[in-house]
């Protein structure tokens, strides 16, 4: 099978035409079988906001509290991935809803509960449920939620694709509401980047905040075997084919650098 991970960022599933998920139609008509991890961060924060939580992030990551995780299981596994369904069936896409606790699809490892709380990094996918679903014609709706025992953890949802994206030896396309990594020295889209000036990008600060966590599980999917990942803007017509059918993307991230300049 041809898989296509696709990640959707919190803010920008409220952004996408819906035009966008007429292209995940067509994707499937071509033969690829897409699969799609998504965020929900604008929509935590309100929640949040509603229950008198306070929010807060470290290095790009979302502090989590217990109460925190509450709220954002709540919105990941329930509104933001339901919403996301619902703009697939309605463009006749078959999809169902998942998260990472079911099947056990992710294995959670702590990451720093000190600084971060119930936040977990990926440590293995089981990618079963994922090839069940697709196998029978339905698209994976996937939220980065997992469990250890009776504790819930927050998982970034860009470290999430990219560790579905190393099970299912995929593509990683992160769809975004910025045309990719710009150099903020120069104000230049960056369109090819490989590892090592990905390194000096955040080194230098010009990758920052939320980006950093993004780009970070861009180098781990292309260091566990993924052969491309992808930034491209969702709002762009047709983003999504055109990447899937000539190759053409906002940044594309590979482990070697095969461009002159970026």
């Amino acid at each position: 099978m041809d898989y296509l991970v696709i990640k959707l960022g919190g803010s920008t599933i409220e952004e996408l035409p819906g035009s966008f998920f007429n292209e995940i139609n067509a994707l499937k008509q071509a033969g690829c079988f897409p699969v799609i991890v998504h965020g929900g961060g604008p929509a935590i924060n309100r929640l949040l906001q509603d229950r008198g939580i306070s929010a807060s992030f470290t290095d790009g990551l979302r502090v989590s509290t217990p109460e925190v995780v509450e709220s954002a299981e709540m919105v990941l596994s329930g509104s933001a991935n339901k919403h996301i369904v619902k703009l697939l069936e309605n463009a006749g896409v078959k999809a169902a809803g998942i998260s990472g606790v079911d099947a056990g699809l992710f294995q959670p490892v702590p990451v720093n509960e000190v600084r971060y709380g119930q936040v977990a990094s990926v440590e293995q996918v089981d990618p079963h449920l994922i090839k069940l679903l697709t196998a029978a014609g339905i698209t994976p709706v996937i939220s980065p939620i997992a469990a250890s025992g009776t504790v819930t953890y927050n998982i970034n949802a860009d470290e999430a694709a990219g560790a579905c994206a190393c099970a299912l030896a995929a593509p990683l396309l992160f769809i975004t509401d910025v045309e990719g990594v710009i150099d903020g020295r120069s104000g230049d889209l960056c369109r090819h980047l490989d590892p090592e000036m990905v390194e000096t990008l955040i080194h230098d600060g010009i990758i920052y905040g939320g980006m950093i966590p993004k780009t970070k599980a861009v180098l781990r999917a292309l260091n566990e075997g993924v052969s491309e990942a992808v930034m491209v803007n969702g709002s762009n017509g047709n983003a999504l084919l055109n990447y899937f059918h000539k190759g053409e993307a906002g940044t594309i991230f590979r482990k070697e650098n095969i461009y002159a300049e970026y």
